[in-house]
């Protein structure tokens, strides 16, 4: 989540207007789901009878969530996709079929950086990196045949695997499509002012009882203070998603002497871990359309290994996106913020 360590992602509360007894503040409901905490605001006004439509909102969206994506729910329909045997065609709900549609795209869009299916080399990485060693040369090459979104297809309303093997974790895009799905059914059910953020995911509609677009702040932790901001944004129907790579480190003793931190950050193309350094990329934070693109895009960037090869893809991406922003931290500039 976005506040464990470098960066803080804050609602930007704004002073009212001197008008304020005439300006009505959002309802807010916040909660807990799936061990992650929630907030949603409603910038129109509202009675009883919405309050308890805007909660049978909150709670089927988050009981769909956990029942069809939630890899660590054991009852879940991807949980039983991952135990599936190999070459075999499963037949997919509509809502699991949705998002695998959704995931094929932004695979394409990354270049495969952002890719479901590194399941199997995170957990052999994190395995080996427990116990303080590596995976050898042979268990990277086995890893080959159950890695890359090449080893699947969805078709027809049925999903196909080429290996038992292949295990797809739609952990870098759930929060985010799931920020998507309550903010649109708020929408659908009249709630057109509306900020929806769970787990550092946010994705903002219309506009504050202020009249004024939902706004945030990205911080460094170091300084909360809004006036030190790296960065405040304002969501015109739009979201805003983070990641980093400071949830999970090992650091490991190479064979030649040399001491290495690993991150839980895997790179798709070389089946490793992106190591600590002073340059890499340690956070980024997305602006897209909707907080599934911003959650995979942002994820995808913490590959590159450096914001200078970040940035060439971003400028490709702005071809063929709308008003896609970016924001990048590296360690070195941590060190001088400070």
């Amino acid at each position: 989540m976005l506040t464990r360590l470098f960066l803080l992602l804050n609602f930007l509360l704004i002073g009212c207007s001197p008008n304020e007894s005439e300006v009505h503040r959002p309802l807010q409901l916040s909660g807990n789901a799936m061990t992650m905490s929630y907030r949603i605001l409603i910038g129109d006004k509202i009675n009883n009878h919405d309050i308890e439509i805007i909660q049978g909102i909150i709670s089927s969206t988050f009981d769909e969530v956990n029942s069809i994506y939630n890899i660590w729910n054991p009852e879940s329909e991807l949980t039983r996709l991952n135990e599936s045997p190999g070459d075999a065609w499963i037949p997919l709900s509509p809502e699991l079929e949705e998002l695998l549609a959704i995931t094929d795209g932004l695979v394409s869009m990354t270049h495969g950086y952002f890719d479901p299916t590194i399941t199997s080399a995170y957990r052999l990485w994190v395995e080996k990196l427990k116990l303080k060693t590596r995976p050898n040369d042979e268990e990277i090459k086995q890893l080959q045949g159950v890695v890359g979104w090449d080893k699947v297809k969805i078709k027809d309303g049925q999903f196909w695997k080429s290996h038992q093997d292949v295990k797809i974790d739609l952990g870098g895009i759930a929060k985010g499509y799931c920020v998507d799905l309550l903010t649109e059914r708020l929408i659908k059910r009249g709630f057109k002012n509306c900020y929806v953020e769970w787990g550092g995911e946010i994705r903002a509609s219309g506009k504050h009882p202020e009249q004024r677009p939902w706004t945030v702040f990205i911080s460094n932790l170091a300084d909360t203070d809004p006036n030190h901001a790296l960065a405040v944004v304002s969501l015109k129907e739009e979201a805003l998603a983070t990641s980093g790579d400071y949830l999970q480190q090992w650091t490991l003793e190479e064979s030649d002497g040399s001491c290495f931190t690993y991150t839980h950050v895997i790179d798709p193309k070389s089946l490793t871990p992106i190591k600590v350094t002073q340059y890499n990329i340690c956070s980024t934070t997305v602006k897209a359309k909707t907080c599934t693109e911003a959650d995979a895009l942002a994820t995808a960037a913490m590959i590159y290994p450096s914001v200078a090869e970040a940035e060439k893809w971003t400028n490709q991406l702005r071809e063929i996106t709308e008003n896609t922003e970016f924001w990048f931290v590296t360690r070195s500039e941590l060190s001088n913020l400070r």
